[in-house]
């Protein structure tokens, strides 16, 4: 497989949050795997038995509304 990078046009991402991604090899044909880098994948039963890749990229950073608890030191 081969990487393709899509640069951002006008400062937005080309493809837009939440979309489905789908594969399709050199000879056009859809291929059905999950991209390795791909962070969120969901599965509809009522329509497929296997999983959608989503491409996941919030608009804004995440800010975490709790603090992670603190690593204990191993004795």
């Amino acid at each position: 497989m081969k990487r393709v990078r899509i640069p951002a046009k006008n400062g937005n991402p080309v493809i837009p949050h939440n979309s489905e991604i789908t594969m399709i090899n050199s000879s056009g044909e859809c291929i059905d795997r999950l991209p390795v880098l791909i962070k969120r994948e969901t599965q509809d039963l009522s329509v497929k038995k296997a999983y959608d890749a989503i491409f996941w990229n919030l608009p804004e950073k995440y800010v975490w509304k709790e603090t992670p608890p603190k690593q204990s030191q191993k004795a």
